[in-house]
């Protein structure tokens, strides 16, 4: 519901308000802030007021799932900080891979509005129970042994990335996730075969020159449904190979020659029996092709920004220090000006308020050389 007023054209804040009994409720827990205010022209959320407690009733069934190490916990913080905005409603699981006390604290406390559970935390953990390659970080091996565990506790998870970012609101990965049972993109390569190592095939019991694949299917964005076809097809299959090394990460690999989780993801995916759909349309791997105003939605929702990003955080930062007070999220640092000649705006409204009619171009071209002097009129 609340997607229309983000892309509405507005004139004043009370042109954003919601109708809705469930946000008119809302409303009056929060007294004067705003849900959604008015800003160059188009409704935006109001950060103030969603960064309030929430209604638990209204939280969505899918879980959202990650993991992350001491180095990628600046990315983990950003990537909370954009949940907290695009998807304030859902529940989130952290895997520990080695974060610190204070660490751990953090997510328990600060972030506890969406952070739910902190995994693999205890001594002894369920990581303990597994081989010790498990535990090694760059050969994400724990990365699909994490999605079949929240998997089967939570029936639906989103996994992403703790470096990746939200840039929209994520309602289409619960809508195909219910319908297709898994949704899955690709795009970071045009063929999986040349970063992945010939032993992985060989463990799937294929050959490499023989396997029917494209482009590998990216291991940082995907969701699944239990119970699906998928299930023993991919969540499975890959999580059984994670536990064995030589499948995962056969001697000899690195990140320079093979592509780990996502070469195993690919190989279970590509499967002729399987041949799973993939969603591509809604990722960016490049900051080009999200919104600069962090603020409006993007119609590709996640952000492969490998701790590149920073925009979220660094803005709820602002907001903790400032208290209460509205903040103008079009104006963060490094993200103003035009936006990129590449990038395409997917929602039909913003595309009208940006790219008027030609024939509504051409009248105001004429009116404005009506009022022209004579002799300027047809200068140029």
């Amino acid at each position: 519901v609340w997607r229309a007023y983000c892309t509405a054209p507005c004139q004043v804040d009370a042109d954003c308000q919601p109708t809705t009994q469930s946000h008119a409720n809302a409303h009056s827990k929060t007294g004067d802030i705003l849900p959604f205010i008015c800003v160059e022209g188009a409704c935006q959320r109001n950060a103030p007021f969603w960064e309030g407690d929430l209604d638990e009733a209204g939280h969505p069934s899918m879980i959202l799932v990650t993991a992350a190490t001491p180095s990628y916990y600046k990315g983990l913080t950003n990537l909370l900080a954009s949940i907290r905005y695009w998807a304030p409603h859902h529940k989130v699981v952290v895997y520990s891979l080695g974060l610190n006390a204070d660490m751990i604290h953090d997510l328990q406390t600060v972030y506890s509005k969406n952070v739910m559970a902190v995994e693999w935390t205890s001594s002894p953990s369920t990581l303990d129970n597994y081989p010790p390659h498990v535990r090694i970080g760059k050969k994400y091996a724990w990365k699909a042994l994490a999605i079949q565990e929240s998997l089967k506790r939570y029936q639906m998870i989103f996994w992403l990335d703790a470096g990746s970012v939200l840039t929209g609101p994520i309602n289409p990965v619960e809508n195909i996730a219910k319908r297709q049972g898994l949704f899955l993109a690709k795009g970071q390569d045009t063929d999986m075969k040349p970063q992945s190592n010939t032993d992985t095939f060989v463990w799937f019991g294929w050959d490499k020159a023989q396997f029917p694949a494209g482009p590998s299917y990216g291991g940082g964005t995907r969701a699944y449904l239990y119970p699906s076809r998928y299930i023993d097809s991919i969540v499975n299959k890959d999580a059984s190979c994670s536990l064995d090394e030589q499948c995962i990460a056969p001697n000899g690999t690195s990140t320079n020659n093979h592509r780990f989780d996502q070469t195993t993801l690919s190989i279970c995916a590509y499967h002729p029996f399987v041949q799973a759909p993939h969603h591509t349309e809604y990722v960016a791997n490049d900051a080009a092709h999200v919104l600069p105003q962090r603020l409006q939605p993007s119609y590709r929702f996640v952000w492969t920004a490998r701790q590149h990003c920073h925009d979220y955080q660094r803005v709820r930062g602002n907001y903790l220090a400032n208290g209460l007070k509205p903040l103008d999220w079009t104006k963060l640092a490094n993200r103003t000006g035009p936006q990129p000649a590449n990038h395409r705006v997917h929602l039909l409204d913003q595309r009208k308020r940006q790219f008027p009619p030609r024939r509504q171009q051409s009248t105001a071209k004429m009116k404005h050389q009506e009022n022209q002097p004579r002799g300027k009129r047809y200068a140029k």
